[in-house]
């Protein structure tokens, strides 16, 4: 990689860490954030049904553990942010009603 290529990969960190801040998602651990962006990613309308199985094999999630995965997911439910599918059994996600809300909402 060469200087130019550092500075540009260094510029687009920053904007994304000045989205996460704006977003309020700074709070969020790692892993998190990229369960987060890989369920958003994955799930092109709000009620789009994702099995863990398509979530874990996203590019951002391939490389974490399977606890870490799991207990990722669990946070971000009891947060808010994905919910069981009511309309499917087990290991079924979609963003949760409050998807939006809590992507804006204050501390």
């Amino acid at each position: 990689m060469d200087q130019n290529s550092l500075n540009v990969l260094s510029r687009m960190r920053q904007l994304l860490a000045s989205l996460e801040r704006d977003l309020r998602l700074v709070s969020l651990p790692k892993v998190e954030l990229d369960l987060l962006y890989a369920v958003d990613l994955l799930a092109e309308n709000p009620d789009q049904v994702l099995t863990s199985a398509e979530i874990r094999n996203h590019s951002l999630m391939r490389d974490v553990p399977t606890a870490t995965f799991n207990r990722a997911l669990k946070s971000l439910m009891k947060k808010g942010y994905i919910e069981l599918s009511p309309d499917s059994r087990a290991k079924h996600y979609r963003k949760s009603k409050k998807w939006q809300n809590l992507l804006h909402k204050s501390d």
